[in-house]
């Protein structure tokens, strides 16, 4: 939890002054559309990825972030109304495959010489995905043209905003450096991991869904599992010819969806 409301807390400072700036004249549902933004985007996923990890390797958890792009489209589908093509459906059941694959490869299979997959970890790594569909639909249907500076500032100031309240409503955080050396370590990684991770990555990202579409503009997710692969082996994990073919079959799920 400390982890997700420090994150969410350097994000909203960065922001709070753009807010100001940025965001004069907006109505009281155009904030709370921008909440939403904020609140699917960003606020449950710094939460639902800490506590998936906490039992999945991060090159698991960035593989099955892959999955973004098909519950975009999923989400596109069945919330937003469009229409879904023979394509678009291969391709989902292709990247589902893909997926289960990818746990295959890491847990074995469900049940066989007494495994058990970490079900509650796997379903919470897929939430964040479709948290991030639903954002970037909800940015291109009500925020197609306006400006992305100004409507990430909007998204992100109040969920900021909230998180400091909920960060002391909890108890704070240690700041008992002599005796808890990683402490300062851990700081530094949490405020690189806000303003680089979300803060800088979201204005990014809005602009692309802007300029394309949600589905497209979710497909960034394929450098996420190359780029935290890298980082996997780095840190010592496993990466197994399973993971690799599993992420492949995500990937051309994808493409398949695009056709």
């Amino acid at each position: 939890m400390q982890v997700g409301y420090l994150r969410l807390t350097f994000v909203g400072l960065a922001f709070i002054p753009l807010a100001f700036q940025k965001c004069k004249g907006l109505s009281p549902k155009q904030w709370l559309t921008l909440f939403a933004i904020g609140l699917f985007g960003t606020g449950l996923p710094s939460f639902l990825f800490p506590f998936a990890q906490q039992e999945l390797s991060s090159s698991l958890a960035a593989a099955l972030s892959s999955l973004t792009p098909l519950m975009t489209l999923l989400v596109s589908v069945m919330i937003f109304r469009l229409p879904l093509r023979k394509w678009q459906l291969i391709g989902i059941l292709v990247g589902l495959g893909g997926a289960l694959l990818l746990v295959v490869s890491r847990y074995g299979w469900f049940g066989a010489d007494g495994v058990s997959w970490p079900v509650f970890s796997i379903l919470l790594a897929v939430a964040a995905t479709i948290c991030y569909a639903l954002s970037s639909n909800i940015v291109k249907r009500f925020f197609a043209s306006a400006d992305p500076l100004m409507m990430t500032a909007g998204a992100m100031a109040p969920i900021g905003l909230v998180a400091v309240i909920a960060l002391f409503a909890s108890g704070g955080v240690s700041v008992d450096f002599a005796n808890e050396p990683d402490l300062l370590t851990a700081y530094v990684s949490v405020v690189f991991l806000g303003l680089i991770g979300t803060a800088l990555a979201s204005w990014l990202f809005f602009r692309l869904v802007q300029l394309t579409d949600p589905v497209f503009a979710s497909t960034v997710s394929y450098l996420v599992p190359i780029i935290a692969l890298g980082w996997g082996l780095m840190d010592g994990e496993l990466i197994t010819i399973l993971i690799a073919v599993g992420l492949a079959l995500i990937l051309l799920g994808v493409s398949l969806a695009r056709r």
